[in-house]
């Protein structure tokens, strides 16, 4: 996910979330509050109304929010970009749904600004990673072939990406890009070279504390980039690794590698996940984020002492209901994560067909 700044305000109110040390605070237009800001709950569907929340999403996905406080989401089984306003108006990026040239996006997943004017998609279906210029609404595949012919070259348009589901920038241009069913992390370089940092292709969990290109991953999904350091939810491996770009070493940083849940308040590297498909992070980069997605739960951990906590969700798939703080907000199968620097957390809750916005801050230790 990208943590482009996004300039959304909110009116002043906290709610600690008990048990976490340093208490986290939600602030926003109640204590707690997780309001519905686009989509109409367990309703899928592709009509668009006047407002955000009066429209229908399918399988919401990948998040983000950029610097003008517009909200894009990765609406996947409609194959379109949908765009939200600061004001809550409802519009269509792109649209590729019923598109039978190629090339098309397909199937969205995760989604990135990359800082330049330009919206990365991973389009797992597809087999490419796209650039949406957002001026002139025009989409270029940066990686993939599409499911086509190809290898793994070191040209990104001339490799086949095997599922590709994560994306994320860096500063520098270059893309990194996660494949799912080809279990390897990918980047991509500012002149269009691709080069694989972490997996061979085998599913499975190898090669914690040494050198990423040694190591192994289990149908890995989300990224997130903080300064020099990638954090990879490995879904299949029930794990979020951190890959540090600097010195080429990986590691654990949360789950056991067990399924299931179980580890709240204790060390995040003891707890159980289920499917974690993506992450993000606070701007300060003391909160990490996970969609533990079969868990129906929002995870989060503070890195400083390595504990790990639910942040939302009931691990219930039932509609629980608009404006309830995260706590008794219930989740179905959530996908997409984003935070900004101004504290402003989005969920893609993807089995209820909608996208969720919370404000979040840090207080001192009282």
């Amino acid at each position: 996910m990208d943590r482009i700044a996004g300039a959304v305000t909110a009116a002043a109110a906290a709610f600690c979330l008990t048990g976490c040390g340093d208490p986290l605070v939600i602030t926003g237009d109640a204590p707690g509050v997780m309001r519905v800001v686009a989509g109409t709950p367990e309703q899928a569907g592709d009509s668009l109304a006047e407002t955000a929340t009066e429209s229908m999403l399918n399988h919401p996905s990948g998040v983000a929010l950029g610097l003008d406080g517009k909200t894009y989401v990765a609406d996947r089984a409609n194959s379109r970009i949908v765009i939200v306003t600061a004001a809550g108006r409802a519009s269509v990026l792109i649209d590729h749904s019923g598109r039978t040239r190629e090339p098309r996006l397909q199937g969205p997943a995760e989604i990135a600004l990359d800082g330049n004017g330009g919206l990365l998609v991973a389009d797992p279906p597809g087999g490419r990673v796209w650039r949406i210029d957002l001026e002139t609404r025009a989409a270029t595949p940066i990686a993939g072939t599409g499911g086509g012919p190809g290898s793994d070259t070191t040209v990104a348009l001339e490799t086949r990406l095997l599922e590709p589901t994560g994306v994320t920038a860096a500063a520098d241009g270059s893309v990194y890009v996660t494949e799912r069913s080809g279990h390897r992390l990918r980047r991509v370089d500012p002149a269009g070279g691709i080069e694989t940092l972490a997996g061979d292709g085998m599913p499975s969990f190898e090669g914690d504390g040494g050198a990423a290109a040694e190591a192994r991953l289990n149908q890995p999904a989300g990224l997130v980039l903080a300064g020099s350091v990638l954090y990879i939810a490995d879904g299949g491996n029930q794990r979020v690794r951190t890959l540090d770009l600097s010195s080429g070493t990986i590691q654990t940083v949360a789950g056991a590698g067990g399924t299931g849940f179980g580890g709240d308040g204790g060390p995040a590297v003891d707890a159980l996940l289920h499917d974690p498909v993506a992450v993000t992070l606070t701007d300060d980069g003391s909160v990490l984020f996970i969609a533990d997605s079969a868990n129906n739960r929002i995870r989060m951990v503070r890195l400083e002492s390595g504990r790990i906590f639910t942040f939302a969700g009931t691990g219930e798939d039932a509609y629980s209901g608009d404006l309830l703080s995260a706590s008794e907000t219930s989740l179905a199968a959530p996908l997409g994560l984003a935070a900004t620097p101004f504290n402003i957390l989005l969920v893609a809750d993807t089995g209820h067909h909608i996208v969720y916005r919370t404000s979040l801050g840090v207080l001192p230790s009282p």
